[in-house]
C-alpha cells in the first residue's frame, strides 16, 4: 500500500512539473533554420524566434561589364526585439507582436498586435507512436492554414501547446512538419520549472489588428520598399544610363511558400 501511495506521489509530482517549463525548438523554413523557444504553463505560452540580424543595412553594387546589380538590404537591423507569439487557451486567443519598417534604413517601425482565436485546428488522433527526447509521443495530423500538418505529442506533457500556431491537442507538441516538407519544427531541449515569466498583460488591451490587415500592411510596405530599392538604382547609374522597370507579377509574396495563406477568421476583440 506505501509503495503503491509512493508511486502515485511520484506521478503527481512529474505531471505538476511538466505544466510549467520551456522548450527550444528548431524551426525550418524552405531550408532556412532558426532558433526559437516556447515558454509554457498549464494554458498559456510565449513562442519566440531568435533571429540573426546583419550589421549591413543596404550595400549596391554595380558591375558594369557583366550588366549586373546587386543589391542587398537588411531593413531589420536596427529592428526592436518583438515580444513573440503569446497563446492562451483560456481567453481562446493567439497575440502576435510585430515590428515592420517603414524604409529600407530600418531607422522607424510599426508596431503591431495581430490577434486571432486559438482554438481552431481541427486535429484526427492516429494510432501511430514513437520516441522523442525520451518521451512516448502520439501522431495527429490537421489541415491548417493552407497546409496538412503532422505533429507529434506527448501526454507527459499535459499541456494543449506547440510551436508557433499549432495547439489543441492532449500533449505538448514535440515535432511537427508539414506534408510538404516546407516547413518543420523540432524540440531539441526540455526543461520544467523555468523561471521565465509569461506577462499576458504585455499583450492585452492593445489596438489589435486581423491577420488579414496584418498581411495588407505587410504588402504595403513591401511595395513601398519596392519603389525604394528602384529609386536608388536608378540614381546609382552612370550618366546616360536609362534605367526601365517592368513587373512581371502583381504579388510580392509567393503564396506557395508562406505559412499562412488563408485568413477566414472575421471575430472581433
Amino acid at each position: 500500500m506505501k509503495i503503491i501511495l509512493l508511486y502515485f506521489c511520484f506521478t503527481i509530482s512529474i505531471l505538476a512539473q511538466s505544466n510549467n517549463g520551456e522548450i527550444k525548438y528548431v524551426q525550418i523554413i524552405n531550408n532556412y533554420k532558426i532558433n526559437s523557444v516556447l515558454y509554457f504553463n498549464s494554458d498559456e505560452s510565449i513562442y519566440k524566434k531568435n533571429i540573426l540580424i546583419e550589421n549591413k543595412e543596404i550595400d549596391l553594387n554595380i558591375e558594369e561589364d557583366k550588366n549586373t546589380i546587386n543589391l542587398h538590404f537588411n531593413p531589420t537591423k536596427n529592428s526592436p526585439t518583438a515580444l513573440g507569439l503569446f497563446t492562451s487557451l483560456k481567453k481562446n486567443i493567439i497575440v502576435e507582436n510585430i515590428y515592420l519598417p517603414k524604409n529600407l534604413k530600418g531607422a522607424e517601425f510599426d508596431t503591431l498586435y495581430v490577434i486571432e482565436k486559438s482554438k481552431n485546428i481541427k486535429w484526427k488522433l492516429l494510432d501511430e507512436t514513437k520516441k522523442l527526447n525520451n518521451f512516448l509521443c502520439q501522431k495527429a495530423s490537421c489541415d491548417f492554414r493552407g497546409r496538412t500538418y503532422t505533429a507529434w505529442f506527448t501526454i507527459d506533457i499535459p499541456v494543449s501547446l506547440g510551436p508557433w500556431k499549432l495547439n489543441g491537442l492532449p500533449g505538448l507538441i514535440l515535432e511537427a512538419y508539414d506534408s510538404k516538407n516546407q516547413v518543420h519544427f523540432y524540440a531539441e531541449v526540455i526543461s520544467f520549472n523555468s523561471n521565465y515569466t509569461i506577462e499576458e498583460k504585455l499583450f492585452l488591451n492593445k489596438k489589435f489588428i486581423s491577420p488579414k490587415e496584418s498581411r495588407e500592411k505587410l504588402l504595403a510596405i513591401l511595395e513601398f520598399m519596392s519603389n525604394e530599392i528602384s529609386t536608388k538604382i536608378k540614381s546609382s547609374l552612370p550618366r546616360g544610363v536609362v534605367s526601365t522597370t517592368r513587373r512581371t507579377q502583381s504579388k510580392i509574396i509567393d503564396e506557395k511558400n508562406e505559412m499562412e495563406i488563408s485568413f477566414e477568421d472575421n471575430d472581433q476583440y
